[in-house]
């Protein structure tokens, strides 16, 4: 019999972590299970940004990124042209 996939990530990955976070907060020390758990944090933290950067570099193409940079260089610049020109009328004033 084929196991279901998700039975196997959830019996054979997480089920494990989860018993042995259990050890640490019942038997070991509170505070040890606190540490674990921000370390596993963490690392998931780290894991999932990783994975997002490059799921992101790999579908966005070359063209809409220099038209992202460009509207955005765009964008910008007509911010500080705006503040000078009230910075112009304020002196006026």
């Amino acid at each position: 019999m084929m196991l279901n996939p998700i039975e196997v990530v959830c019996v054979y990955a997480i089920q494990p972590i989860i018993d042995y976070l259990g050890y640490l907060k019942n038997e070991v020390h509170f505070v040890v299970f606190l540490v674990a758990t921000a370390l596993i944090g963490i690392v998931l933290g780290l894991f999932l940004g990783i994975l997002t950067i490059i799921w992101y570099k790999l579908t966005r193409s070359a063209d809409e990124a220099k038209k992202a940079a460009l509207s955005a260089e765009k964008e910008h610049s007509d911010r500080v042209e705006d503040v000078i020109e009230d910075l112009m009328k304020e002196k006026k004033d």
